[in-house]
C-alpha cells in the first residue's frame, strides 16, 4: 500500500473556524518492465498540465518537443514532454525518462518527437540513443523522488526540421524575479481532474513565487534549492505536462516537475526543476558526449 499523508487546510470565516482535511496519495511515478497502456506522468502528489491557457503553434515555439513509444498492438503512446538544447540534445524531468524501459531504447521503439503542434498527426521522429537521468535523482517514495528531477536525452538523429530549434537555457547566476511573469507549454489535459492529454501544444502564463513563501506552503525539506515554483489563479501545468518547458524572454528556466493534487488550485504553486541550478551539470554531459552513437 502507497504511503498517505494528510495535508489540513484551515480555512477562518467571519462567525466560525473549521477545517478541511485532504487526503493526498503519493504513489511511485515508476511504470513496471512491462508497460501500462497509459502514461503515467506524474509526480506522486501529481503533476501537471495546461489549465487556462490557450493552444498555440509549434512555429513560435519550435524548441518543444515530446516523448513517444511503440506499444505493442496498441501503437503509439504519448510519453510527456521535453525540450530541444542541441541538434543532438534534449532535456526533460527525471520521472519522465525513468518510464521508457531501456528495452524500449534497444529496440527503437522510444523516440523524441518535434516539428509538430498536432502529436496524432505525425512528427519528426528522433530515436534515442541514450538518456542521462542526474545521479542526485532518487525514483523512490520521500523527498528524493522531487529533487534532481532532471535529465538530458541524446539522439541519434538531429533536429533539423523547419521548426525543430534549440532554446538557450538559464545559466547558474541568473536570476529568477519574484512575480515575473513565465510561460509553461505542453499537450496536458486542459481540464482539472481530467487525467487526459490535448491533442494540439497549449501555453499559459503564470508567475513566479518568492521561493521561501513557496518552501512555506508545502511539507518541511519538499521544496529545494534545485526547484522553483509558479502560480495564478485558475492557470496551470498538470498532468502529462511533466518534462516540458518554463521559459522567461526566450530562455529555458524550467522543467515540468511537480504540484498539488488538484492542480491550479489558488494556494498551492506548481514546482519545477530549476535549470540555472543545474547549468554547470548540463554542460559537462553535454560537452562530454558530444554526438550521438
Amino acid at each position: 500500500m502507497k504511503n498517505l499523508y494528510l495535508v489540513f487546510i484551515f480555512k477562518l470565516s467571519l462567525n466560525n473556524i473549521w477545517g478541511e482535511i485532504q487526503i493526498t496519495k503519493i504513489e511511485n511515478r515508476s511504470l513496471p518492465k512491462e508497460v501500462s497502456t497509459e502514461a503515467v506522468l506524474l509526480h506522486p502528489s501529481n503533476s501537471q498540465r495546461i489549465i487556462g491557457g490557450y493552444p498555440v503553434n509549434i512555429e513560435q515555439y519550435p524548441f518543444v518537443a515530446f516523448f513517444m513509444i511503440i506499444l505493442p498492438g496498441l501503437g503509439w503512446n504519448f510519453r510527456g514532454g521535453a525540450t530541444i538544447v542541441g541538434e543532438y540534445w534534449g532535456m526533460t524531468a527525471a520521472h519522465c525518462v525513468q518510464q521508457i524501459p531501456d528495452s524500449y531504447i534497444k529496440d527503437k521503439k522510444a523516440f523524441l518527437c518535434g516539428n509538430t503542434s498536432h502529436w496524432k498527426k505525425g512528427c519528426n521522429r528522433h530515436y534515442i540513443v541514450r538518456t542521462y537521468v542526474h545521479e542526485k535523482h532518487k525514483n523512490s517514495l520521500g523527498n528524493e523522488e522531487y529533487d534532481y528531477d532532471i535529465a538530458l536525452v541524446r539522439i541519434k538523429n538531429p533536429f533539423n526540421g523547419k521548426f525543430e530549434k534549440p532554446i538557450k537555457w538559464a545559466n547558474s547566476n541568473d536570476e529568477y524575479p519574484d512575480n515575473a511573469a513565465v510561460t509553461v507549454l505542453g499537450w496536458g489535459s486542459t481540464r482539472r481532474n481530467a487525467a487526459t492529454h490535448s491533442d494540439v501544444l497549449h501555453a499559459v502564463t503564470i508567475r513566479l513565487v518568492n521561493h521561501n513563501v513557496c518552501k512555506k506552503k508545502y511539507r518541511t525539506g519538499e521544496v529545494t534549492n534545485s526547484m522553483v515554483c509558479a502560480i495564478e489563479k485558475g492557470k496551470d501545468a498538470c498532468m502529462y505536462d511533466s518534462g516540458g518547458p518554463l521559459i522567461r524572454n526566450n530562455i529555458l528556466i524550467g522543467i515540468v516537475s511537480w504540484g498539488p493534487e488538484d492542480c491550479a488550485t489558488d494556494h498551492l504553486p506548481g514546482v519545477y526543476t530549476k535549470v540555472s541550478f543545474f547549468s554547470d551539470w548540463l554542460r559537462r554531459k553535454m560537452n562530454n558526449n558530444p554526438r550521438s552513437a
